[in-house]
């Protein structure tokens, strides 16, 4: 799969033509291929098994400023509490500083590019987006209902990809009610899998 595969799935459920490349001056297509970043943004941000690091050393510049990494979505540092983000660089809340000496590592979550993503994710942002792009652009309450119910098969894959890959099971604690509840939470945060990863 690919972004330009991405984007021809969504025209195709509003009844347009595919298209060859992402350099189409179709307005549909604009509108398709922002949905697509958006919403792989947006579920990238809980994180998941794919865009987790843990313990990532952070290196200093020659001002001896830590810059983080451009596609940085979130992050923990440690030592925790002393440390956070300020723009693209650490900050030391207590010395009040961008120049930091000590040795800092951090638990992150990065954004990945659509087509570096596993078949699982791209599956359920596709879908998602679809349902999404639709409803924008026809605003068909029959198709929406279709889509849902896709967009919530899609999910419980990804989940399930998660669950094989680190051992957790997002089923756990409410979260398949959740689920058909229609607010679905993701991933898990960065702690909570760290936790269970120091055990």
């Amino acid at each position: 799969m690919s972004l330009l595969y991405a984007v021809n799935v969504l025209l195709e459920s509003i009844g347009e033509d595919r298209v060859n490349s992402l350099d189409n001056p179709s307005s549909d297509v604009n509108i398709a291929r922002s949905v697509i970043q958006q919403q792989s943004r947006g579920v990238q941000t809980n994180g998941w098994w794919f865009n987790r690091e843990f313990n990532l050393p952070l290196h200093a510049n020659n001002q001896g400023e830590l810059p983080l990494p451009a596609n940085l979505l979130s992050s923990e540092f440690k030592p925790i509490y002393r440390f956070v983000q300020r723009g693209q660089y650490v900050y030391d809340r207590i010395n009040r500083t961008k120049v930091i000496t000590d040795a800092v590592t951090a638990n992150v979550i990065l954004e990945l590019p659509f087509n570096d993503l596993p078949a699982s994710a791209m599956h359920y942002i596709i879908i998602r987006s679809a349902r999404i792009f639709q409803d924008r652009v026809l605003g068909s309450s029959s198709l929406h209902g279709f889509q849902r119910s896709d967009e919530v098969e899609a999910l419980v894959s990804l989940k399930e990809d998660e669950t094989l890959n680190t051992g957790y099971s997002h089923f756990a604690g409410g979260e398949m009610q959740q689920l058909f509840d229609r607010t679905p939470s993701y991933g898990r945060s960065l702690t909570g899998i760290q936790r269970r990863a120091d055990v």
